[in-house]
């Protein structure tokens, strides 16, 4: 995910909320957060449901 707009401790708390919600690891650096495995839709969907506005990338 990137093009993230806020804090920097606004994008890691998102992060942990992320990974949490997969079950998965990854991180949260440089304005963009990174989810390891193929988790696109599920990321999506969770980041629509929080509010955000999200769409699947490639």
């Amino acid at each position: 995910m990137e093009g993230f707009v806020g804090r920097e401790e606004d994008l890691a708390e998102l992060g942990r909320e992320l990974k949490k919600k997969l079950g998965v690891g990854g991180s949260a650096k440089d304005g963009q957060i990174v989810i390891q495995g193929d988790f696109r839709d599920r990321t999506v969907e969770l980041l629509l449901k929080l509010g955000y506005n999200a769409k699947r990338g490639n």
